[in-house]
């Protein structure tokens, strides 16, 4: 998660994807400093690591396994959706509100990795099936194509459909991304007041009660952004508070249950601690908007500064390529999970096919901007 910076680097892209130019944009909202950027891309690189490295002891040591750890995925997940809301209203407010640049802003961030996942996935599924079936047999539920086209559609959790590819679980968020994406461009960006309620109605009608039960957190991240920097407070008093909110998240991830149901109970899934997930949203909104109103004036290093946001830019990739890789080299890859060094160079060694992949596929996003631009044209001409 790159954010405009003060400085020689004024490109950022968010987890969804918004490319903010400094030359492009406007007086709509003040700029994030260099020091509150920084922040923003270590919550993202711990909610992506998080993820990761959970997905490792699921799928390599599953006997090590607690839902104490399922909780900690979880909630990466919400602290993703936060950031999501915080740098899409930065993006949106920052610029002039144009409808054509933030769909394809969108679009060309999400399917610049979704696409080359999919196929990742595909290709290592057949691989590992072909080489070793009984630990894809044991997960399969069957009705593959139609489980990938849902993915490239962004529906594959709609409503009470649950229907990721298994050996890639993590494609079940970026459906909640993408309909929360055209949720907030239909309502900052229609004006019509009929027109955008219409719009609105229908989109939530299609993306269905699941996507909306955790779609609060991502909301609280946009308001800790359009509403927060409005609200400004001494900066003692956010130095207290801050660290008054950062116990509450330790403690919230070690007392606070999943509620009103454990997640992946049928029929909410992923949503079906969606009361938990908004207080946890709500405690990560606040920890940004916190540490923006007491630490944004201190300077992080250049250096350090650069390296995080490297790290940081690439976990879009790292998200939805991780765990196909990982679900392959358990199935295929005979190495010893009991040794500290072989787990951690096969560790190593698929962060190192993650980030080659990253280098690539992120490349490719000004062909999928162009692309998608003349389709916007094509249709809006003939409209």
């Amino acid at each position: 998660m790159r954010f405009a910076r003060k400085g020689p680097s004024a490109c950022g892209i968010d987890h969804g994807g918004a490319c903010r130019n400094s030359s492009a944009v406007t007086s709509h909202a003040p700029p994030l400093s260099q020091t509150t950027s920084f922040f923003l891309d270590v919550l993202r690189l711990f909610a992506a690591f998080t993820v990761f490295s959970v997905h490792v002891v699921i799928l390599w040591h599953p006997s090590h396994y607690t839902p104490f750890e399922a909780r900690f995925v979880h909630r990466a997940v919400i602290i993703f959706f936060v950031l999501s809301g915080y740098v899409i209203a930065y993006s949106t407010l920052r610029k002039e509100r144009d409808p054509r640049a933030y769909v394809l802003a969108r679009l060309s961030r999400l399917y610049s990795v979704l696409l080359p996942a999919l196929v990742l996935t595909a290709l290592l599924q057949v691989v590992g099936t072909a080489l070793n079936p009984a630990p894809y047999d044991a997960i399969a539920r069957g009705h593959d194509p139609v489980r990938y086209g849902l993915v490239a559609l962004f529906l594959q959790s709609v409503w009470i459909l649950n229907s990721a590819p298994p050996t890639n679980a993590p494609f079940w968020s970026l459906c909640h991304e993408f309909w929360y994406y055209a949720l907030f461009g239909a309502a900052v960006l229609i004006r019509p007041v009929k027109v955008r309620l219409a719009v609105i109605a229908g989109l939530a009608l299609v993306c269905g009660m699941n996507v909306l039960l955790l779609m609060p957190s991502w909301l609280l991240g946009v308001g800790s952004y359009a509403w927060g920097r409005a609200a400004r407070i001494p900066r003692g008093i956010a130095l207290l508070m801050l660290a008054v909110v950062l116990a509450a998240i330790a403690l919230s991830y070690l007392y606070l249950p999943d509620w009103p149901f454990p997640v992946a109970h049928p029929p909410f899934y992923y949503s079906a601690a969606a009361t938990s997930d908004a207080m946890v949203g709500l405690l990560f909104a606040l920890l940004v908007w916190l540490f923006d109103q007491a630490l944004r004036d201190v300077r992080v290093p250049d250096r350090l500064d650069a390296a995080v946001r490297w790290f940081a830019d690439h976990t879009y990739s790292l998200y939805l390529y991780h765990f196909p890789l990982l679900f392959f080299t358990a199935a295929v890859v005979p190495f010893d999970h009991g040794s500290v060094p072989a787990v951690a160079g096969m560790i190593l060694l698929v962060l190192a096919v993650v980030f080659s992949l990253s280098l690539l596929t992120e490349s490719k996003r000004p062909a999928w901007r162009r692309l998608f631009g003349r389709v916007w044209d094509r249709a809006v001409g003939i409209a």
